[in-house]
């Protein structure tokens, strides 16, 4: 029971480490020409996307900063 706690923190924190490895992978895979034409016709989360795509600098740097404090922390909290 006493390392139960711990190996379901750790295991949380590598399902957040593929979470943004995920939405890394899903923004730098977005087509453009789709996405433009579906904001085009009103979508408003193509809309969204789009401007997340437009701007890869902001979004990415985001989500790898939040990769790396979670694959800091992991390995951290597993030595102890």
């Amino acid at each position: 029971m006493d390392l139960l706690i711990p190996i379901l923190i750790i295991a949380l924190l590598i399902l957040l480490s593929a979470f943004f490895s995920g939405g890394e992978l899903a923004l730098m895979s977005m087509d453009l020409v789709g996405l433009e034409d579906r904001a085009r016709h009103g979508d408003r989360i193509a809309g969204l996307q789009l401007a997340m795509r437009r701007r890869p600098q902001r979004t990415l740097g985001t989500i790898l900063i939040g990769n790396n404090i979670v694959n800091i922390i992991a390995p951290t909290f597993a030595t102890l």
